[in-house]
């Protein structure tokens, strides 16, 4: 399979199929020209341009490129790379290493990387769903293994009152949440079957494989993303047959994102993080 991609990645985009279903998702109401709200286009062949194609405006001539105004812009990558990229990130179960997304579309790690990580960011604003026990999954870096930094965590993310309840696995560091919410802190009974924390503990565990076996050495700094991706990838396991749906919104709904923004999303992604978990 990965052989196939392989081969597929490197060929040449085919213009009545890719290039078209391409138009289509970014233009999903059809095509308007932002200087003169024209709806007709010349597609127009070009050389000297990254994917070869751009969109004449019929009425005043203005041009636009394939790619402007998406996460892709200033992209190298083919369509077709775009499409295999999008599709073996979003459809893992597990996740994709930045090494094997490089040899499978022939781009260097360096790039594959940078687009992973634009990836992520576009599963982090793309998130829904309510936390509904068990269907939804919400992760996060804790500040220590302390009962204080865990106590001021909790109170800046979690509803802190009767009405919530939280179970923890018998561990001292959160035995002071009983006095403010509906509190079960039991040990994992691992023979039951139907034990709530031993779902939990064997999800958390396959989380945490995932990231060490897929992505082996993990910086702080990637960390929350990464989390925010076994997130995404547990909440929306049933939404695989979605995917085009899925694609064609993270094609047409997200502007630019150079490398300055993404650096900037890195170092907002833990301050916004209470907005999203409260």
């Amino acid at each position: 399979m990965k052989n196939k991609l392989h081969q597929n990645a490197k060929a040449k985009p085919r213009k009545d199929s890719l290039v078209e279903l391409f138009i289509s998702i970014k233009f999903s109401e059809g095509f308007v020209c932002d200087r003169c709200e024209c709806h007709e286009y010349y597609l127009i062949k070009r050389s000297d341009i990254k994917n070869g194609y751009i969109l004449q405006c019929k009425e005043c001539g203005k041009q636009h490129t394939l790619l402007g105004g998406t996460i892709f812009d200033y992209s190298n990558l083919t369509i077709l790379q775009i499409f295999i990229a999008l599709y073996l990130f979003f459809t893992s179960n597990r996740g994709l290493s930045a090494p094997d997304l490089a040899n499978i579309i022939d781009v260097s790690v360096k790039t594959a990387r940078r687009y992973l990580r634009k990836f992520r960011i576009l599963m982090v604003l793309s998130a829904d769903g309510d936390n509904e026990y068990p269907r939804h999954m919400k992760l996060h870096v804790l500040p220590g293994h302390k009962a204080s930094p865990v106590r001021n965590f909790m109170f800046k993310h979690v509803a802190m009152d009767k009405d919530s309840k939280e179970s923890t696995d018998n561990d001292k560091c959160f035995m002071w949440m009983k006095d403010y919410v509906d509190f079960e802190n039991s040990r994992v009974d691992y023979s039951d079957r139907n034990h709530k924390m031993k779902w939990l503990n064997i999800i958390a565990s396959n989380f945490e494989n995932n990231i060490k076996n897929i992505y082996k050495s993990v910086c702080k700094r990637d960390m929350p993303l990464l989390l925010a991706e076994q997130e995404f990838r547990f909440n929306h396991r049933y939404t695989g047959r979605h995917f085009i749906e899925k694609m064609a919104k993270y094609i047409r709904k997200y502007v630019p994102m150079t490398n300055l923004v993404i650096g900037n999303a890195l170092v907002r992604y833990e301050a916004d993080s209470s907005m999203r978990r409260g």
